[in-house]
């Protein structure tokens, strides 16, 4: 930092020039980091990842201590590989169904209460950028705009097939929790990040913002299926096995996560997700130990790519120790100052009522068929979505 601050303008800018023409020599190197990046949960561990709200209403003792596995190495075994799977499975007519999908409306609206996500919306969202909610109509369009706070929870219920673990049949459900957003208002940056803005040709300031932002999270959760084979009508018996939390997903930048837990996590129990400012990313949050204030967004293998690149030439031709420290200052600041996620915690909070049943897509519930539009469309249905 010194370094740096010793530096004229002239000089602070002649560097950065020479760091942005390493940063495209790289960028041109490494193809390969477009596709998907590693993936937080390759680094963090459950504590780190996971926090967890039990309600007294369901626990007396306020125990909120689920025996979530510290070890990643050893997650829960998953459905997939422990047993046989089942396709379909059964699906009892228990009464309303609106959306075609086999499971009671009043069933889906329960059993999404239930596991509802606690979130902690970052503070300092631009005015007149809220959560949203749109025309039955398709294409997408803002019917209202709200605050930031209270969160707003649209939701779609999805039965996906059954399987079977440790000899009992189960019958998998995967609940998707979107925050729908009216817009996203892209990356916050200032003083130095301008002076990068200037050597790379590139305005940071607000870059990658767009109107509309569809975010969301997914739970997996599964109870045995009845003595008939249907999926359990009592979500009481309903536990969760798996969490998704999609940030910049299928991006450059995509820092989604997918959690499987080593130990099932009972009914109306809540996991913490934290959006990021600005960006609306949807992260896991433990209170802390980890929350995505200064998150880098640039994959982990790309900016170590960069530091071995610069030690490499440091090495290669002796150079003096003094702009050696001058480029760490350069990248560390660029990774992880520049561009990254913003979060102020402001506190944790139910989405209010109502929660809305989305419905399926090509099967909207009435109100919502604005989901049949490109991108929720593409999101509700993609085959790179959790995958359980």
């Amino acid at each position: 930092m010194r370094a740096w601050n010793s530096l004229s303008p002239d000089a602070q800018q002649q560097y950065a020039e020479q760091f942005a023409t390493l940063f495209r020599k790289i960028q041109g190197q490494n193809p390969g980091t477009l596709e998907p990046p590693l993936k937080r949960n390759a680094r963090l561990t459950f504590r780190d990842a996971l926090g967890i709200q039990k309600t007294v209403q369901a626990n007396a003792k306020g125990d909120n201590r689920f025996g979530i596995s510290n070890d990643l190495r050893n997650p829960f075994s998953t459905f997939r590989k422990a047993g046989k799977k089942v396709e379909g499975g059964s699906r009892p007519n228990w009464g309303v169904d609106l959306d075609v999908d086999g499971l009671d409306d009043e069933f889906e609206d329960s059993l999404a209460d239930g596991f509802s996500p606690y979130y902690f919306v970052s503070a300092g969202e631009q005015s007149g950028t809220g959560f949203a909610d749109f025309y039955d109509s398709v294409p997408q369009t803002v019917s209202q705009t709200f605050g930031s706070t209270p969160p707003r929870s649209h939701y779609r219920v999805k039965p996906l097939r059954q399987e079977y673990r440790n000899g009992v049949l189960y019958g998998l459900i995967e609940l998707d929790y979107f925050t729908l957003w009216n817009r996203d208002d892209g990356l916050l940056i200032g003083y130095p990040c301008t002076v990068f803005s200037l050597t790379l040709g590139v305005s940071l300031t607000g870059l990658f913002s767009h109107s509309l932002d569809n975010e969301y999270s997914s739970v997996l959760v599964a109870a045995p299926v009845t003595a008939q084979g249907d999926y359990d009508p009592n979500i009481a018996n309903y536990s969760a096995y798996g969490l998704y939390a999609a940030a910049h997903e299928n991006t450059f930048n995509d820092q989604s996560v997918k959690i499987l837990f080593s130990s099932p996590i009972p009914y109306d129990s809540h996991l913490f997700l934290a959006l990021s400012q600005s960006k609306h990313a949807t992260y896991t949050y433990s209170p802390g130990q980890f929350y995505p204030n200064y998150n880098p967004l640039f994959p982990e293998a790309f900016i170590i790519s960069v530091y071995d690149a610069i030690f490499l030439a440091y090495f290669l031709a002796n150079d003096d120790p003094f702009l050696l420290a001058i480029y760490l200052y350069i990248a560390d600041t660029f990774f992880f100052f520049c561009i990254v996620d913003h979060f102020t915690d402001q506190g944790g909070a139910f989405a209010e009522y109502p929660r809305m049943n989305i419905g399926e897509p090509n099967h909207a519930n009435s109100g919502f068929s604005f989901i049949d539009d490109t991108e929720l469309h593409s999101k509700l249905t993609s085959t790179t979505r959790p995958n359980w």
